[in-house]
């Protein structure tokens, strides 16, 4: 990121909630209506922002461990934005076996084993990406205007404005680096070495 790009990755609240809590560490993505590449969810950025969106998340499709304490709401006329993510580690996971183990540990992401499949199956195409990041809490906020330039079913969109580096740099890590590295161990242990540098 930088003063001139401010990207952000569309999730739902409560995930984006869950990773700010330390609660969760990766996110399962497969794509949108409104994606590029034939609609399907491609890992464009190394760092970006938390936009936590409220279409869509329902308390069936979330973990156990997710379903309980409090959830996000969003504030009128405005998006805040309050964290960012460093990816650690991403895989195209295909190994259905493989998907459900991991669909089922605790402390890694925020899905149900259902929805969890059915985003393997989207489009008819086997596979999921698993992103995993390291979210850190930026010390002021951003506040940005409700606009609907920020809408859609799409994983991506571009802020209008960002926190300076120095900001981002004075972000406090969610959770010690070694919780996300042992982390990164047994998800490299399950799927294979990362498909991206971290």
């Amino acid at each position: 990121m930088d003063e001139t790009n401010h990207p952000a990755l569309r999730e739902w609240a409560r995930l984006c909630h869950g990773l700010a809590q330390g609660e969760i560490v990766a996110l399962v993505r497969k794509g949108g209506i409104h994606e590029r590449r034939g609609r399907l969810f491609e890992l464009r950025y190394q760092r970006f922002y938390l936009f936590p969106s409220f279409e869509h998340q329902e308390l069936g499709r979330l973990h156990p461990d997710l379903r309980t304490g409090t959830v996000p709401q969003p504030t009128e006329g405005v998006h805040t934005i309050s964290h960012w993510a460093q990816v650690k580690g991403a895989w195209q996971v295909a190994d259905q076996e493989s998907l459900r183990d991991f669909a089922n540990w605790s402390g890694f992401q925020g899905h149900s084993e259902d929805e969890v499949m059915a985003r393997w199956s989207y489009r008819e195409q086997g596979w999921v990406q698993i992103i995993l990041m390291q979210v850190f809490a930026l010390p002021t906020p951003l506040i940005l205007p409700r606009s609907a330039r920020y809408g859609g079913c799409r994983s991506w969109i571009d802020l209008e404005s960002g926190s300076s580096e120095q900001g981002l740099q004075q972000a406090q890590s969610v959770l010690d680096p070694t919780i996300i590295d042992a982390r990164l161990s047994r998800c490299a242990a399950l799927f294979g070495n990362s498909n991206r540098a971290h």
